[in-house]
């Protein structure tokens, strides 16, 4: 008795294998940034890696807009920012953007808190 591969089985096979190359990929490329720029730059709270069939991924979270904005910088990422909401008197100031790098879509983001007063305020200086 042999086992044929049926194409349901080769298609999950080729997805598993875009993984395991999209996993490496980010891997190289995450040591690779972190190397380069973590010790000049502000930490991170927070570091996601995907390496799924649609693509590999790294997100960079600093604490602050500010501290994102330096890694963009250093990155060059071109960041946009946006306010949401309005609850009791404060908004969400989001900062974000994302650069290829080596086939590795690398997104740099952070939200703070602001008045809404100050939400026409902007600390990104690209």
């Amino acid at each position: 008795m042999t086992t044929q591969i049926t194409e349901p089985l080769s298609m999950a096979v080729a997805a598993m294998d875009a993984m395991d190359n999209h996993a490496a990929r980010v891997r190289e490329v995450a040591e690779r940034l972190l190397s380069k720029h973590a010790a000049g730059l502000p930490k991170l709270i927070g570091f996601r890696v995907h390496a799924g069939y649609e693509g590999p991924s790294l997100t960079l979270q600093p604490r602050t807009n500010e501290a994102a904005t330096q890694w963009a910088q250093a990155l060059g990422v071109t960041l946009t920012e946006s306010f949401e909401g309005d609850r009791d008197g404060w908004r969400r100031w989001h900062v974000g953007g994302s650069v290829d790098v080596d086939g590795v879509r690398v997104h740099v983001g952070a939200c703070e808190w602001v008045p809404s007063v100050a939400a026409g305020d902007s600390a990104v200086s690209a």
